[in-house]
């Protein structure tokens, strides 16, 4: 994630605002994600008076009252004022990319979710400046001891703590923490402590091109995957080391894990060559 020439003080105002509100309530289901049957508030209640007092403040409730088939993943209060406090500042921008993130396509109730097999719903996070992927960037998601986890960028995970909250246009499922935005190829490989191979790609040029890739999958050796191959390639020229860093890149499809089954998963990789997975 970047966060770059942006203002620091938009989420604190709203966290305050939230604190200081005397809206809020018993939750509420089965209405509108705004205005439910009986004239309460859906998200205006006690866990989640930040979070409703934020989509108020850059103007993106109302966008709300018209969807249809989402899963809301919407941070309390708790999750929300951690965020706060982690030093990241908010433009509108911004907020809209991480509240998109958060609103996956279609309805995903807790109990359709697998203990064994993870699944990949795509978000409504379509922005280019955040999301090269088609359909819109994805989290994982899983089921740990009868606790459904979503997993976002860097594998940071949140856990549902209140589930299910019918509304007109889908369900609202209460987190305890905010997804992590994945970020740029170079960050998410630092922050991944792939070191080597960020340093290896910056040297042979390939950053730039790789980062501006869409829909690749990334088979990325590890530091020690890399130490044990330097003597062999001590000796290499830079087209041969760009075309062993470039035959680990599946070109055009975006493989999951639950996308690879023994020997049945034939992929291109950018040098043109196949690999069976």
């Amino acid at each position: 994630m970047r966060f770059q020439n942006i203002a620091p003080f938009a989420l604190a105002a709203a966290v305050a605002s939230a604190q200081n509100s005397t809206e809020g309530g018993n939750l509420t289901t089965g209405g509108n994600i705004t205005t439910s049957t009986n004239g309460t508030v859906p998200l205006a209640n006690q866990q989640l008076n930040s979070f409703w007092t934020l989509l108020q403040q850059f103007g993106l409730l109302s966008s709300y009252s018209n969807m249809r088939n989402i899963t809301l993943l919407a941070p309390s209060n708790e999750a929300l004022a951690r965020l706060n406090t982690s030093g990241v500042a908010i433009t509108s921008e911004l907020v809209q990319a991480l509240v998109d993130y958060h609103t996956l396509n279609g309805t995903i109730l807790s109990s359709e979710l697998s203990n064994v097999t993870s699944a990949f719903p795509h978000t409504h996070l379509t922005n280019p400046t955040y999301s090269n992927v088609t359909g819109g960037q994805v989290v994982e998601a899983l089921m740990v001891n009868k606790t459904a986890y979503f997993f976002s960028g860097l594998k940071n995970n949140v856990s549902v703590t209140t589930a299910n909250l019918n509304f007109t246009g889908g369900v609202i499922h209460i987190v305890d923490g905010t997804l992590t935005i994945p970020g740029n190829l170079t960050s998410t490989l630092t922050n991944s402590n792939l070191t080597a191979l960020a340093g290896a790609a910056q040297q042979l040029n390939l950053t730039s091109t790789l980062g501006r890739l869409h829909d690749v999958t990334i088979f990325a050796p590890n530091n020690d995957a890399f130490q044990a191959v330097g003597d062999a390639l001590a000796n290499a020229s830079m087209s041969q080391l760009s075309n062993v860093l470039s035959y680990h890149v599946v070109n055009n499809s975006v493989l999951y894990s639950s996308d690879i089954m023994n020997g049945s998963t034939s992929v291109s990789t950018l040098t043109g060559h196949n690999l069976t997975l």
